[in-house]
């Protein structure tokens, strides 16, 4: 039986469940339950030896040589002691232009390489989110491993500057073959991918969407006034959509707006 490409929808699916495996506090054996749960309808399972808290190796239940390899995104942890604490760094290494120098590119980089060396997969596909999607595409750039083998990648919402590469530099030859294989998804409004905005994308198809956002809901009437007519309160919805935008679970839940067909 032929196994189409993971969709969009499930490609975010198997991204969102990067972050079960980043879960604090809960064993290993939890957070990989956790996560084939919310994959199941997708068709792949954790493979559990292969992944850690930041790069998770799904296998296909009918065809172990197919694997999706997701990125997980940025894990706020104000303890200094724990590696997820430096996901904030990282992300602000992206937004000065110097992504393509932080540890964790140079780290999530070799997990993909050996993850893809122990595995040989006969179809690649991966995803990420946010930072993850930033340290996706840097995997991409610099693994001829990866490139080698992959069938197709999704990023959502990914981390990028609108003029610095962020290390994710190709050159006109690799980008020809990237632009048919890699997807850049993100949500109008969505601050952390505003880089895409500029044309700033080094490979892939850049696909834009949308996602409603009704800035006076669950508020009073007063509070509602209030915000709609002053300078900080403005600036408070501004980052609340933001935020809004930024979640990967529009990319499945039915929240993106379908586009209108032109009539002839």
């Amino acid at each position: 039986m032929e196994i189409k490409n993971p969709s969009r929808e499930h490609s975010a699916l198997l991204t969102q469940a990067t972050y079960q495996l980043g879960e604090k506090g809960v064993s290993k054996d939890n957070r990989v339950a956790n996560a084939n749960k919310m994959v199941e309808q997708t068709g792949y399972v954790v493979n559990s030896q292969h992944s850690n808290s930041e790069v998770t190796a799904y296998q296909h239940k009918d065809d172990p040589n197919n694997i999706f390899i997701a990125h997980r995104g940025t894990k706020v942890d104000t303890d200094r002691r724990n590696k997820n604490h430096n996901d904030i760094t990282a992300d602000l290494m992206t937004a000065v232009g110097l992504g393509g120098h932080d540890a964790k590119m140079r780290r999530r980089k070799h997990k993909t390489n050996s993850i893809i060396k122990a595995l040989n997969p006969s179809q690649l596909h991966m995803g990420g989110h946010s930072l993850g999607g930033g340290t996706l595409n840097h995997t991409i750039a610099n693994s001829k491993k990866v490139r080698e083998k992959l069938t197709s990648a999704k990023t959502f919402n990914a981390a990028a500057h609108p003029v610095f590469s962020n290390g994710s530099a190709v050159s006109a030859k690799v980008k020809k073959e990237l632009d048919d294989k890699v997807e850049n998804h993100r949500i109008k409004n969505d601050p952390v991918s505003a880089g895409f905005l500029s044309g700033n994308v080094s490979f892939g198809k850049l696909k834009t969407h949308s996602v409603k956002h009704d800035s006076n809901k669950g508020k009073s009437f007063l509070q509602n006034l209030v915000e709609s007519s002053t300078i900080l309160g403005k600036a408070k919805r501004f980052t609340e959509k933001g935020i809004h935008a930024h979640a990967i679970s529009h990319f499945h839940d039915g929240s993106i707006k379908k586009k209108k067909k032109s009539k002839k």
